[in-house]
């Protein structure tokens, strides 16, 4: 079962790939959102800080001038997250930001302060900002003792400047934690999403494996009898399962009808083949019968030979589909009625009376077929009524319907026949010395089944016959 392993593999995979691009998705959002909310937060308030510098400046060139800021590693503060926010100007009138780092630089660009008992670094953009005595800032990352800062320098009008810095190194420490974690759990998802691609794969080909094995052992063995799977499901699998079951069936059905036909078939056929063969050896034996005689059994001769191929042509236009292969057309079934009906009176010289409307009788489906089985209807009322008695035929549109109505003045149907007068090779006992087949009806009924209606078999009132065909007038369902 490759082909089967294959379609698991690739649902694994798939569902594999699906969770590490999902998995990776939400991670990488999750990891941006994170580290944009950092940034901003100290972008925010070293933002704050610079607005107070320089909307306040007397009180930045007094801190700056006066004695030292009291050093932060003597007091618990927080380097990653600011203080709440006091009123700018504290009560020692000191420029004091909770969390930073603070640096003075005069107006020659030297450092003339810091609040810490180290420098932060000063380039030559730093030291241009102090000399240009305008209110200019600028913003970047820099290393102190393997440690990282975000670092604002912010010029004064009055000359000189002050750097600002917030630490970055907790937070950057956080988001490697975290860009960690994401990767984990990008393996994990993808992983668990193998597996229930797999777990969900082996669900749906688990069906289709028993599928094909249950068609590989039709077409090795040609046994129809073969164990199906079965699935109350309503999923794509569950109908494939349930549509496959029933055409299994159909096919057992129609091989067990092709057997019963080919019984039926050798079983009418021994009858006149025995009787022919009888006559041809009672010829050769006696080549001196009478003339009277050698022409009675030459008649009986004709007579088997027309009832044979009769029988053979019957039995062709049953087991074949002819029907099925004659496109589907719009025609007059007026028209078609009429044809059959002139056609029989011509050949029986019997009365049939037909009873049609003026008009046209529009039908879409398969004239063909519905020619078949007037013409089959009028040969058994034919057949089976006196000669002096007139055969009916009635057409007409009933409830959106096509009904075709032949009635004979025969001896009609009794009780047991009626519920076989369709069935192949059927014959009532006083039916049985008369040639036929007992095919005739049963193409009557397959030919009008298959197009889409159906017939029905009754006595009529005058104690005859009466054999009903019902068609739709509108297109039929392929189905």
């Amino acid at each position: 079962m490759p082909n089967t392993r294959s379609l698991r593999a690739r649902l694994a995979l798939l569902m594999a790939a699906l969770g590490a691009l999902t998995a990776v998705a939400v991670g990488s959002l999750g990891y941006r959102l994170t580290q944009s909310r950092y940034s901003n937060e100290i972008r925010d308030s070293l933002g704050r800080f610079a607005d107070i510098a320089q909307s306040r400046p007397s009180v930045v060139t007094r801190s700056c001038t006066d004695i030292p800021f009291r050093r932060a590693e003597d007091q618990q503060v927080d380097v990653v997250a600011p203080r709440p926010r006091r009123r700018a100007g504290p009560p020692n009138g000191r420029f004091e930001p909770n969390g930073a780092i603070v640096q003075c630089l005069d107006k020659t660009g030297a450092v003339a302060m810091t609040s810490r008992p180290f420098a932060l670094p000063v380039n030559a953009v730093d030291r241009t900002l102090a000399r240009a005595k305008k209110q200019v800032r600028e913003a970047r990352r820099v290393d102190v003792n393997d440690r990282s800062y975000r670092l604002l320098t912010v010029g004064l009008a009055s000359g000189g400047a002050i750097q600002i810095a917030r630490e970055t190194t907790e937070n950057d420490r956080i988001l490697a934690s975290l860009f960690r974690g994401l990767t984990w759990l990008v393996v994990a998802a993808s992983v668990l999403a193998g597996l229930a691609g797999l777990w969900v794969a082996s669900r749906i080909a688990r069906p289709i494996a028993a599928l094909t094995q249950a068609a590989e052992r039709i077409t090795d063995s040609g046994q129809l009898d073969v164990a199906l799977p079965t699935s109350r499901s309503d999923s794509e699998t569950g109908r494939l399962s349930k549509a496959f079951g029933s055409m299994v069936d159909a096919l057992r059905i129609s091989r067990a009808q092709q057997t019963q036909l080919v019984h039926d078939a050798s079983h009418e056929l021994r009858t006149p083949l025995t009787s022919l063969r009888a006559n041809i050896a009672l010829l050769r034996r006696h080549p001196e019968l009478p003339p009277d005689k050698r022409a009675a059994i030459v008649g009986d001769l004709h007579d088997e030979l027309a009832e044979l191929t009769e029988l053979m042509n019957e039995l062709v236009a049953l087991a074949s589909e002819e029907n099925l292969e004659e496109p589907v057309e719009s025609y007059d079934a007026g028209d078609v009625v009429r044809e059959v009906v002139a056609r029989w009176a011509r050949r029986s010289g019997r009365t049939i009376e037909l009873q049609a409307s003026d008009g046209p009788i529009s039908v879409v489906g398969h004239s063909k077929a519905l020619s078949r089985s007037v013409s089959n209807l009028l040969s058994n009322a034919v057949k089976f009524s006196p000669h002096d008695q007139p055969i009916s035929v009635r057409i007409a549109i009933e409830d959106a319907k096509l009904s075709v109505t032949v009635d004979d003045r025969g001896s009609g149907f009794n009780e047991t026949d009626q519920a076989h007068v369709f069935d192949r090779f059927y014959r009532s006992n006083e039916h049985r010395p008369l040639p036929g087949s007992g095919l005739g009806l049963a193409i009557v009924a397959k030919l009008v089944r298959d197009d889409g209606g159906r017939v029905t078999a009754a006595n009529n009132d005058a104690g005859g016959a009466r054999v009903i065909i019902e068609l739709p007038v509108g297109p039929r369902d392929p189905r």
